[in-house]
Order: C-alpha cells, then sequence, then structure tokens
C-alpha cells in the first residue's frame, strides 16, 4: 500500500503456512528488524549465530536457509542502524 510508512511498521508476519510463505527476499528489513527485536525479549540475549536462527523460527519457517539467515542479518544490520537493536 502507498499509504504504509514502513518505519512505523512495528510487526512482522509469521509465515508457518507453506502455501502463503513469502521469499525472504520478499520481507522488508523493518519487518525483519521486528522480528529480531521480538527474538530478543523473548529469548534475551544470545550470541548472534543461535539469534538468527531463533529469529528464524520467530517468522515461523521450520528450517534455516542462507537466503533466510542472510534476510534476518539485513534485519539486524537495519536494527543496529536504527539503534533499537545493541
Amino acid at each position: 500500500m502507498q499509504d504504509q510508512d514502513p518505519s512505523n511498521y512495528y510487526s512482522f508476519r509469521e509465515d508457518k503456512n507453506a502455501n502463503t510463505r513469502r521469499s525472504a527476499n520478499d520481507i522488508c528489513q523493518q519487518e525483519l528488524k521486528n522480528a529480531v527485536c521480538m527474538t530478543l525479549l523473548e529469548k534475551c540475549k544470545m550470541k548472534k549465530e543461535d539469534l538468527i536462527k531463533a529469529t528464524i523460527r520467530t517468522m515461523g519457517y521450520a528450517r534455516s536457509s542462507n537466503v533466510l539467515t542472510s534476510a534476518v542479518e539485513r534485519g539486524l544490520k537495519y536494527g543496529r542502524k536504527t539503534g533499537e537493536i545493541g
């Protein structure tokens, strides 16, 4: 939608249904950042590799892949840039 500002988006969509699951490349960095933040709220501090895997599960994916890992890293980088992730 044209009237939505991604910087004001504070949620993320769980992609549990394989039939409607989006490609990781189609998920915006703000939504990825939100999933990382939610994972940190639920799990607290953890190693980067563990955070990435946990975030992938938070988003509803049963398995990790290089594409999902890169996507979560993009969200993590964006969160650090905005100061929302330390």
